[in-house]
């Protein structure tokens, strides 16, 4: 297999320039790549694993900052595979430069596996962090239920009483409207706590 050995400054060539100054605009994105960008999608994963009650929004922005950084490291690394390929099928350039950016094509392909691995972080930690949204909204919704169901009850358990107090409170003819003591009073009031017990001893019954 053949490598690439320093040379003297009395073999330097066209080639080796053209070929020193792509592999340093590759080590640009090199570093880009497997440096920033790894080590920021790797942040983004613990804090998608430990929101809690940290700021949403933040972290959303943070995310999206690095989609944008991502997606120019990705178009930068699309146009230098470009340049790599039209190199390689030019009939214009020597055996040994097509040789040489074949070595630079060997990086990309490491960097392609970089990447990859970039886009499935990306991908899980939105996923983990779109899961705790989810059960975030549910614990809510199951909260909301329990309110809404516990006001239902005791509407429904004061609908009777309202029943009796509008019949009783009509200008009109009702039972007992001519008694002049407290009795029919006392059973109305009766009747109304008896009311209530039993609904509640019947939700308690039914555990709701």
């Amino acid at each position: 297999m053949r490598t690439i050995r320093p040379i003297s400054d009395d073999q330097v060539t066209i080639d080796y320039i053209l070929f020193w100054i792509s592999s340093e605009g590759l080590k640009k994105i090199e570093n880009l790549i497997n440096g920033i960008l790894l080590n920021d999608v790797n942040s983004i994963q613990d804090e998608s694993r430990n929101q809690g009650n940290g700021d949403k929004m933040e972290f959303l922005q943070k995310m999206d900052l690095f989609e944008n950084h991502y997606i120019s490291a990705q178009n930068a690394k699309e146009s230098k595979h470009a340049y790599f390929e039209k190199i390689i099928e030019s009939e214009l350039v020597s055996l040994d430069f097509r040789y040489l950016i074949r070595h630079l094509q060997s990086r990309m392909t490491n960097l392609s596996n970089t990447t990859f691995v970039i886009e499935r972080k990306l991908t899980l930690s939105r996923n983990t962090f779109q899961l705790g949204i989810d059960t975030t909204m549910a614990e809510y919704s199951k909260q909301l239920d329990k309110l809404m169901r516990k006001f239902t009850l005791i509407s429904i358990m004061f609908v009777p009483l309202t029943i009796i107090t509008g019949m009783w409170g009509m200008n009109c003819k009702v039972p007992y409207n001519d008694v002049d003591n407290l009795d029919c009073f006392y059973s109305l009031c009766g009747t109304m706590v008896g009311i209530l017990v039993a609904f509640y001893a019947f939700f308690k019954y039914k555990k709701w």
